[in-house]
């Protein structure tokens, strides 16, 4: 195994009134978060897909010594310095806190990776979810009419008492979690995009941002359990496909289970954008997760290693946990050096890392599910491949003179569009793990194990119709860009392959995010009501 050569393109300060001013840095420059290795997702883990609470961990951003080199360098072009984002690649610990996890040193042979582990996919399809807004309060939300909630049929099913079990729920991730936020009667006490969040029944509420959710619990359970197939009855209760769904991501947000995370969390502002002369952006935390590193990260956690993985596939303040379904290398060819600076960076010579020898134009498809609020098997009928975008990733990878991987720079689009951050979970919840509302992983399970079975209460109505065949479908890269997407922002067309739309305040359909909150420094909601 090769070692680790640290270098890559990362830092950058805020710009100047008429110039910014530029850092570059090797890997060991990166932004890294100081979290444990196998860190527990709790609420103020910076996965987290709200704004986060409690102590949180803030990025260490190191200094860079080569910064100089790449300020001096004459930009030939100069509308190259246009408002986009910076360089970079997420710091040696990052690398270092991989190898440690895995037991041996990470692949960085530029051959090796280029050869070997061009392309990966999840060992399981990651099924579509929701992630059951907070503005709609969570699992309380209604979303088959004519039934109860989620929350509502477990306390039912499992003896336990429906109104504190729904409160508990609303603290943990509902509503009542944002009681801080501002008070309101109605969507015009809100800032505008913002609605009025109420419980069920409720004259008043709190202004609670859209994206606000759980999908940093969705995208882990998508991943590491098997979809439900059918209805599943306990107790005289009958839990559709959805419900199921629904309570498996409540548990995982609740259980504690361990992660592996790397990168660092943009926390905002997202605007006004400040870029240095290279058009990349200054902030060290939205310039992250490097393009070298990234590269090393997909290719031995998923290539090498099996290891599903989840992204936030927004650079800016929202997070978008989206988990993968593949990677695939289009192409990965070393390029000239020259025509390869004027190209992307319009300059005469590269101006990040002086121990860069070769130069490799690298394009990788990833490809990863969105959220949906449909009922029934989308994995194992193929209704998956609806509910997946692709997007293409460009950049540059610096290599020394042995075609070790040292560092790297995003270039063309994916300057600006890149993933923020990365990560895993290591494992499924502790057989015995109950969450603070009293949501037990044991009887969510028991759920899915009827539900697999498919032998009690057959299939809702507007489900998808069952196969037999439960083989994993392979991912269908080509033709699935965003190309033609609107920045994720857009109105999603039924069954098309497009980024999950921001929810309205009455159809959820977006991922979420942090609300450019950072750490707040408040209790976690969940301490209001102890363990059940």
């Amino acid at each position: 195994m090769m070692t680790v050569a640290r270098s890559i393109a990362l830092g950058a300060m805020v710009a100047a009134a008429t110039s910014a001013l530029v850092y570059a840095a090797p890997l060991e420059y990166n932004p890294y978060t100081p979290v444990e290795l196998n860190a527990p997702l709790t609420s103020s883990h910076p996965a987290y897909g709200a704004k986060t609470k409690g102590s949180c961990a803030k990025p260490d951003i190191p200094i860079d010594p080569n910064a100089a080199h790449a300020q001096s360098v004459a930009v030939l072009n100069k509308e190259a310095s246009r408002k986009l984002r910076d360089m970079e690649d997420a710091s040696g610990t990052d690398i270092d806190d991989l190898s440690s996890f895995f037991g041996e040193k990470l692949e960085v042979d530029f051959t090796t990776l280029r050869d070997q582990f061009a392309y990966a996919s999840a060992p399981n399809a990651p099924w579509p979810g929701s992630y059951w807004p907070t503005f709609q309060d969570g699992i309380n939300h209604v979303w088959k009419h004519g039934e109860a909630s989620a929350s509502e049929k477990y306390a039912k099913a499992f003896g336990l008492d429906v109104a504190d079990f729904k409160d508990r729920i609303s603290a943990n991730n509902g509503v009542d979690s944002c009681k801080t936020n501002t008070a309101c009667s109605s969507d015009a006490d809100c800032p505008s995009g913002i609605p009025c969040a109420k419980r069920e029944g409720a004259i008043s509420g709190n202004c609670i941002p859209t994206w606000y959710g759980i999908c940093h619990a969705w995208a882990p359970a998508a991943l590491l359990e098997e979809e439900p197939k059918c209805n599943a009855e306990k107790n005289g209760v009958t839990f559709h496909v959805m419900d199921i769904k629904a309570l498996l991501t409540e548990v995982y947000d609740g259980a504690d289970i361990n992660t592996v995370f790397t990168g660092a969390r943009f926390n905002g502002p997202d605007s006004p954008v400040s870029v240095d002369q290279y058009g990349r952006f200054t902030d060290a935390t939205r310039r992250d997760i490097g393009a070298g590193f990234f590269h090393i990260a997909i290719s031995n956690i998923m290539g090498k290693h099996q290891t599903s993985i989840i992204i936030d596939v927004a650079a800016d303040s929202e997070v978008w946990n989206q988990p993968v379904w593949s990677y695939h290398v289009q192409t990965m060819e070393i390029i000239d050096t020259a025509e390869a600076c004027s190209k992307y960076f319009g300059t005469s010579s590269y101006p990040f890392n002086s121990e860069m020898v070769h130069l490799a134009y690298v394009k990788t498809t990833v490809t990863w599910a969105v959220e949906a609020y449909i009922d029934g098997p989308l994995v194992s009928t193929g209704g998956v491949s609806s509910y997946t975008v692709s997007n293409d990733y460009e950049y540059l990878l610096e290599l020394n003179a042995n075609n070790v991987i040292i560092g790297g720079e995003w270039v063309g689009d994916s300057k600006e569009d890149h993933p923020d951050f990365l990560w895993f979970a290591t494992g499924k919840p502790d057989i015995s793990a109950e969450t603070s509302a009293g949501l037990k992983y044991a009887d969510v399970r028991d759920l899915l194990e009827l539900s697999l079975a498919c032998n009690n209460t057959g299939n809702s109505t507007d489900a998808p119709a069952i196969e037999t065949n439960d083989t994993t479908p392979e991912p269908a890269i080509p033709g699935k860009t965003k190309g033609d997407i609107e920045s994720g922002k857009g109105k999603a067309e039924s069954g098309k392959n497009t980024y999950t739309p921001a929810p309205t305040a009455t159809t959820p359909t977006h991922a979420c995010s942090n609300g450019h909150g950072g750490c707040d420094g408040g209790a976690d909601a969940r301490a209001d009501y102890g363990s059940a």
